[in-house]
Formats: structure tokens, sequence, C-alpha cells
């Protein structure tokens, strides 16, 4: 299984975007809603491969950077994850693009900041690439705080979303504080990150967001979210120290 770099998974699979951690490019950031943002030859993400490789369907880390095993009997049990973030309308350049096709995946998971904005064109240009992509065979996105800057909109309401997404086929599925059995892995995706800036924002220590976490079943195996876990560098605005 594969898990980007600077992921910490506590007992379950977990996989993050850390706002620039993983190699992937995240925006200028600012107060207002629409925040300045670098010139378009400077927002092509990175890519550095290998991926942290697990060649287990139970192998992972834990918290304090040591590892459980489960032996998974059957080497086709083997489920290989690619996790992206943070790709800001970059994940067509060529470099990036490249890197990607030369993996041979079961799951791509994005894990938000697909775009600049999350307008209509931005979305169907993320969702082509993604179709594209014949190497793997599910593709699960959710968005992040730039995305939701159009996508969280109050004229949108999840259902129109997910509508936006769900007509795409070509094992394309958005997750929006839902979840999905793929494989036979209940994957979970929340786009929502403490108060920051763009859209899906949350209060720290609300109601609220004890409201929204408490929506993950039980049974979750991996918690795709944009924002780190609480004390995880979440801190900061690159995600690091």
């Amino acid at each position: 299984m594969n898990y980007s770099s600077g992921q910490r998974i506590p007992n379950r699979y977990s996989s993050q975007s850390s706002e620039g951690v993983g190699g992937c490019l995240n925006p200028g950031h600012g107060a207002s809603r629409r925040p300045m943002y670098k010139r378009e030859e400077e927002l092509s993400p990175t890519c550095t491969m290998p991926i942290t490789m697990h060649h287990s369907h139970f192998t992972s880390n834990t918290i304090d950077g040591g590892s459980f095993h489960e032996p998974s009997g059957q080497r086709n049990d083997v489920v290989k994850i690619v996790c992206i973030s943070d790709t800001h309308n970059g994940h067509s350049a060529p470099h990036f693009d490249h890197q990607i096709r030369q993996i041979k995946g079961d799951i791509l998971i994005h894990a938000g900041d697909f775009s600049n904005h999350g307008s209509p064109a931005e979305v169907e240009k993320v969702l082509s690439w993604l179709k594209s992509l014949n190497n793997f065979e599910y593709k699960i996105l959710i968005a992040g705080n730039m995305d939701g800057i159009d996508l969280d909109d109050a004229q949108y309401d999840s259902e129109t979303r997910r509508r936006q997404f769900s007509h795409t086929g070509s094992g394309i599925i958005y997750l929006e504080n839902e979840s999905c059995n793929v494989r036979g892995i209940n994957i979970y995706g929340c786009p929502y990150t403490p108060k920051f800036c763009g859209g899906f924002q949350y209060e720290r220590h609300s109601r609220n967001t004890r409201e929204l976490w408490n929506m993950i079943p039980h049974n979750c195996d991996i918690l795709v979210s944009h924002g780190p876990p609480q004390d995880i560098f979440d801190q900061t605005s690159r995600g690091t120290i």
C-alpha cells in the first residue's frame, strides 16, 4: 500500500492533505476570501517517487512512528493506494502527469485543493484528467478549502455538488462527509479544515466541530481529510516545523 511521506496513521489507514506536506504545492495565503496566487507557471505541483511502499493490505505507520502488521494471506489481497493533494490546477503539468501515469495502482486518492476556486471549468478539467488515468481502477477525491471558494458557495448544496461529480463514471468517486466501499475498504472523505481561508471551514473547539467528526463511522478504514490531525503540523501555514 502506498502512503505519502509525512503521514501519521494511528491504528487505521488515514490519508490527509497537509497544505504543503508530501511534495504538493500549496497556494498563497491571505485573509480575503479570494487570496493572492502565485504566477501560473509557479503552480505546477511536484511529485517525488517512489512514495513510501507498504506491501501488505494491513501494514501502516502508527502515531509514534512504529508500525503494525496483519498478514494479508494471498498476494492478490494487496491493494495499492496512491495519495496526492494540493495540485491547484497543476495536475496536467507534464512532469507531474508523467510520474502519476507511471504508477500502476488500484486506488488514487486526491485529498483536496485540486483547483484554485472550484469553478465549474476547473472541476471539468480535473475530472477529465482523472478519467484519463487508466492506470487506476478507482479515483477518489474530496474538496479542499480553495476548491470551497466556489464549491462551498451558498448556491450549491452538497446534493448539487454530488450530481456534478456523479455523472463522470470512469471509477471517479467524490466524497463529502460520506463513505464509499472500494475493494472491501471503507473510505470516508471530509473536505473541512480549521478556519483558515476559502471554504469548507470550521471553528476550532466548537460544537459544530465535534458534530462534524462524530459523523465518521466506526468501521472507517481510511479517513481522507484536507486538514491535518489535531496537534500534527496543524499550527503552521505549510504543515512544517
